[in-house]
């Protein structure tokens, strides 16, 4: 037996069809066919409306689960029924939301709506007639409704949809052309149990959207400026301690509390990644004119930020484009380097130069440095951890400096904590630090008084 199964995805208006077998021992399928759905009381042919699936703040079908088409086509072929459908109420009509069956046949289309005044559905919720109907033509409650007739429907049953918080989402019903004499309170048992179980899912994806919607909220207001601030880490030369340049971060001061990582994490999987990223970078910039001119400014960014018109318009808007660093964390692959690198030409060509960061962390390699050829090379606080006392991270480290000295770039060690690791590291030839030693983030008034020198590098 071929059914048609139209379930809203992310195209409001697609239909899957899906094949199912007939269950052993049912009763013979009705026969018949027109083209008028229930529910129509306005003559012939009813106005259909399509009713397109909204993104938020209603419940609805789209991206509907293996859960509703499974147990709409169970209800309708154990009970011998010819469609089984879900309907949203709403506005004073019903929105078919999902279709399992020979729906073309009573007039129901997907999305279509028509009104509640003159369903059958109605009249169940208002007491006018009961759960089920076995035989339409004879039934005095609904023999001479224009549904009865246009549809020649022939039995109908149909439970209401009600949702955890006891709202009435619409209803679940079945219908087929033929007469049913054998409809009774056990069906409406069985459809009731159906009903929670769609009603259940729908509380789930209800679940799942009002907490999407609650992270898009908070990402946008924080886009917007609402919560977020940029601090400010001094890069200091390890001989003479004076600060050459600061790292912009980002910290959030909303809810929930979390690491910024968590913040851009959550709006990159929310497709607002690239959008927060140039409100930090915009509001760090906004600091480079209360900086001594001799230091620039390191701003984080991901290749796929690196690669909008809006990054290097934000950078246009000044004319210290070669005081700022722009820093690309490595814990994103790089397929395309090529790409990567026509991308930077731009930035280059204005004097910014860049930055690959946590060097020796994720997907990072010497190859990944390679291929980007950094100005300035900052290593993970991995390695910057213990290097007074690891001989073979020491010989790593003396090797990496001797390899930037060559090829003219800047290395920056991260996460320097102690007194200790800045003198070795500064024995090994690594001529620049950052970390808690000299200073933790801060806001730039708390940064005040300071004569550093900017260091020389490839540009």
């Amino acid at each position: 037996m071929q059914a048609s199964l139209a379930i809203a995805t992310g195209n409001p208006w697609s239909v899957l069809p899906v094949t199912h077998r007939a269950m052993p021992g049912n009763r013979r399928p009705g026969a018949g066919g027109v083209r008028y759905g229930p529910g129509c009381n306005a003559g012939s042919p009813p106005r259909y409306g399509k009713v397109p699936l909204p993104h938020t703040g209603r419940l609805n079908f789209e991206g509907s689960t293996d859960l509703v088409r499974d147990v709409l086509a169970l209800a309708r072929e154990h009970l011998d029924m010819e469609v089984a459908f879900v309907s949203e109420w709403t506005e004073g009509r019903q929105v078919f939301r999902a279709l399992q069956g020979a729906a073309d046949s009573f007039g129901l289309v997907q999305d279509a709506a028509l009104p509640l005044d003159g369903s059958y559905c109605i009249r169940v919720m208002s007491g006018a007639i009961a759960n089920y109907v076995k035989d339409a033509s004879v039934d005095e409650a609904v023999k001479d409704l224009e549904a009865t007739r246009m549809a020649r429907i022939g039995a109908y049953i149909g439970v209401p949809l009600v949702l955890s918080d006891n709202r009435q989402y619409g209803m679940l019903c079945c219908l087929r052309h033929s007469p049913d004499p054998s409809l009774g309170d056990r069906d409406v048992k069985f459809m009731t149990m159906i009903a929670r179980l769609i009603a259940e899912d729908l509380d789930r994806r209800h679940a799942r959207a009002a907490e999407r919607g609650a992270q898009v909220d908070r990402v946008t207001r924080a886009v917007a400026g609402e919560g977020l601030e940029v601090v400010l880490q001094p890069i200091v030369d390890l001989a003479s301690r004076d600060p050459v340049g600061f790292e912009a971060l980002s910290r959030f001061h909303a809810e929930p509390r979390r690491g910024p990582d968590l913040w851009f994490a959550e709006a990159h999987a929310l497709g607002l990644g690239v959008e927060l990223e140039l409100a930090a970078v915009r509001r760090a910039l906004a600091e480079l004119v209360h900086l001594p001119a001799s230091t620039y400014l390191s701003v984080n960014v991901s290749p796929e930020t690196a690669a909008t018109d809006d990054l290097l318009a934000a950078l246009a808007t000044g004319d210290a484009a070669d005081r700022v660093v722009i820093e690309m964390t490595e814990h994103d692959q790089i397929a395309d380097y090529e790409r990567l690198n026509r991308t930077l030409m731009p930035y280059r060509l204005r004097g910014t130069r860049i930055a690959v960061d946590d060097a020796g962390a994720g997907f990072s390699s010497l190859s990944h440095i390679l291929h980007v050829a950094p100005e300035i090379i900052k290593l993970d606080v991995g390695w910057t951890r213990g290097i007074e006392t690891d001989l073979a991270r020491r010989s790593l480290m003396a090797a990496l400096a001797g390899f930037a000295a060559e090829v003219g770039a800047i290395v920056v060690a991260e996460g320097v904590e102690t007194e200790a690791e800045a003198r070795a590291l500064l024995d090994l030839g690594i001529a620049y630090g950052q970390g808690f030693h000299f200073s933790p983030p801060r806001r730039r008034e708390d940064l005040l008084g300071i004569s550093p020198a900017l260091p020389t590098g490839r540009r």
